[in-house]
């Protein structure tokens, strides 16, 4: 199993933090990161797995597919919770980390492959 790490795309400022809203930008963002995503994904056993926070959930939203929230993956939690929560969402083998991207980043590499 892979396991893509992406952090969300960018947001506004203020508190509280899990309250925290996608920016326009960070909605065209988060949409066109998902196009790029979601082409290369296989159609089938595909588990989405997201922070509770409110920015998060919006860019796990922009792939249009069912996901699952997790704490454990929320702001605080490290790259082994994440691994275990991927685990318990999808226990097929053992879990390949991927570094986290911020998805801004991401989107701008892509903007040019993905239109």
């Amino acid at each position: 199993m892979d396991l893509i790490l992406l952090r969300h795309a960018q947001a506004e400022d203020g508190t509280p933090d899990a309250a925290r809203r996608l920016t326009p930008r960070g909605e065209r963002d988060a949409a066109l990161i998902a196009r790029w995503i979601t082409r290369r994904l296989p159609e089938r056993n595909v588990s989405l797995l997201s922070s509770p926070t409110r920015r998060t959930r919006q860019t796990a939203d922009a792939f249009g597919r069912r996901y699952e929230l997790s704490d454990r993956i929320g702001p605080l939690a490290g790259v082994e919770q994440a691994q275990h929560a991927a685990v318990e969402a999808r226990p097929r083998g053992p879990a390949k980390v991927q570094p986290q991207v911020p998805v801004t980043r991401v989107a701008d590499d892509a903007g040019a492959q993905v239109g």
